[in-house]
C-alpha cells in the first residue's frame, strides 16, 4: 500500500475522526508500529536469510526479520504484507486516540496479527 493511500486509510477506519498528526509525526509512528507488527506476526516480506545491520529479530530457524523501511513520500510502498496493514494502521492508531478508545485499537490490531499467524501456521501443517 502506498503511503499517501495509508494516510487515508487511517482517516477512514479511525472512530475518533481527528485530524491525522502531522507528517513528520505521523512517519515516527508509523516506524514504531512497522517494528511491533513485524516484532509480532513474523512478515514473509520481511523475513530472509540474510544478515543485515537491520535486522529486528532471529527466528527460530535462523532467519532473519527485516526492519521495515519507513516512506519518505506519499508514492513510496509500506513494505509489510498486505494481510497486516489493518494491524499496523489500528497500532498507529493507537498512538494518538484518546485514552478510552486505545484499547479497542490494540484488540483490533492483536486480532489481525493472530490471524495471520494462525493462517501461517495452517499453510504450514498443511503443506
Amino acid at each position: 500500500m502506498k503511503y499517501a493511500d495509508f494516510k487515508s486509510y487511517l482517516k477512514v477506519i479511525g472512530t475518533n475522526k481527528t485530524a491525522l498528526p502531522e507528517d513528520n509525526v505521523l512517519k515516527l509512528l508509523l516506524s514504531q508500529a512497522l517494528k511491533e507488527v513485524a516484532i509480532d506476526a513474523e512478515p514473509l516480506l520481511l523475513n530472509t536469510k540474510v544478515k543485515d545491520e537491520n535486522i529486528i529479530k532471529i527466528l527460530e530457524d535462523g532467519s532473519y526479520i527485516l526492519a521495515p523501511v519507513i516512506p519518505q513520500n506519499d508514492d513510496d510502498l509500506i513494505i509489510i504484507d498486505e494481510e497486516l496493514i489493518y494491524a499496523v494502521a489500528n497500532t498507529v492508531l493507537s498512538k494518538y486516540c484518546t485514552p478510552d478508545l486505545k484499547k479497542f485499537y490494540r484488540d483490533e490490531s492483536n486480532s489481525v496479527i493472530n490471524s495471520y499467524k494462525w493462517n501461517r501456521f495452517r499453510a504450514i501443517e498443511y503443506s
